[in-house]
């Protein structure tokens, strides 16, 4: 820095360059400078900052311009060079291309695979490589290499003699582990599949509950009956017979379960319940 002259110098554009690029600034004209962090987008992944500033370069695409524009929380500016963009379609352009990752399935394997590397195949390697493919794409399971010329060629005879279909195997394996099968079998359900059978899990289990609420009931009635049966002047029984029936008469399910395991049960506390609640209206009426 010399008066108002900032110079900064550049990062070399490649590794023959003698000497790295230097501009100068003229702090008269650009008086508002000061010191940020710089980073690569792929470093910002996941950073999130005030205000953020993008230098776009040709090296951008869609996906590098989506994190580099998405980092900030109040503003965001780009910033791009006629020396890397002729003009704003061409940068446009550029930061609008969609460059997914090649992988090796995107290739035919076998001949069409070495060919598209530039790598020449004999013709006995070519055989074998086309023998493999076909084995493939035929959905074989397993592939049995026998030596044969010093070259590794599928046999599929052999793949027949051995392969063990996945039936059989699916067989076997649950008569060897039928537990194990079984939660292997619910892991592999559809989601839809899962909510239904715990549903009908969940109904199930509140039947079992009824099942057992009911004959807690019958249970009670039969005690209290003895006790009225003992002494025909227990009237705490007796108001402990109403009592239960007008509060069983309210749960649907308990009711359900008495009226197909005990049908008789089921009509008295009906009754009981609808004289009781006779009586509360009367006691209500001569309140008023």
């Amino acid at each position: 820095m010399e008066g108002h002259q900032l110079t900064i110098s550049l990062d070399r554009e490649n590794a023959g360059s003698a000497e790295p690029k230097r501009i100068t600034v003229d702090l008269k004209q650009y008086n508002h400078l000061d010191y940020g962090y710089a980073a690569t987008i792929h470093k910002a992944q996941g950073v999130t900052v005030d205000r953020s500033y993008v230098l776009a370069s040709k090296g951008m695409d869609s996906h590098l311009a989506y994190v580099g524009m998405s980092r900030h929380r109040e503003s965001a500016d780009l910033f791009w060079s006629r020396e890397e963009f002729a003009n704003e379609r061409v940068l446009a352009q550029s930061l609008n291309r969609e460059r997914h990752k090649d992988v090796t399935l995107d290739y035919n394997l076998g001949k069409a695979f070495a060919e598209h590397r530039g790598i020449e195949v004999s013709s006995d390697l070519s055989q074998a490589l086309e023998k493999t493919t076909m084995l493939r794409e035929s959905k074989k399971t397993d592939l049995i290499i026998e030596k044969n010329d010093g070259l590794d060629i599928a046999s599929t005879d052999n793949i027949e003699r051995r392969r063990e279909t996945l039936e059989e195997f699916q067989a076997r394996y649950e008569r060897q582990n039928p537990v194990m099968a079984l939660q292997h079998e619910e892991s592999l359900l559809p989601t839809s599949e899962k909510n239904m059978k715990a549903q009908d899990f969940s109904l199930e289990r509140m039947h079992l509950e009824s099942e057992k609420r009911a004959m807690a009931v019958e249970k009670a009635f039969a005690q209290l009956d003895k006790r009225i049966e003992r002494n025909p002047q227990d009237y705490a029984a007796k108001r402990d017979v109403a009592k239960l029936a007008t509060e069983i008469s309210r749960e649907k399910s308990t009711m359900q379960c008495l009226k197909d395991r005990a049908p008789d049960l089921n009509e008295r506390i009906q009754n009981l319940a609808r004289e009781r609640e006779k009586e509360r209206s009367l006691d209500r009426g001569r309140e008023r």
